[in-house]
């Protein structure tokens, strides 16, 4: 007999490629470098933003 558990605290608000796409294309150049790194690598803001 397996036991499944329920989970209460799944991670939600996950972006399709597109629509990572779409969101990077509408961003100032500036941004563009810091948020596709954020997207690719999963890192938090103040993760990234802490790096020298």
């Amino acid at each position: 007999m397996m036991l499944v558990l329920k989970e209460n605290n799944t991670r939600k608000g996950f972006f399709e490629h597109g629509d990572f796409l779409v969101l990077r294309g509408a961003l100032p150049d500036y941004l563009k470098g810091f948020v596709t790194f954020a997207y690719k690598t999963g890192w938090r803001v103040s993760e990234i933003a802490g790096l020298t």
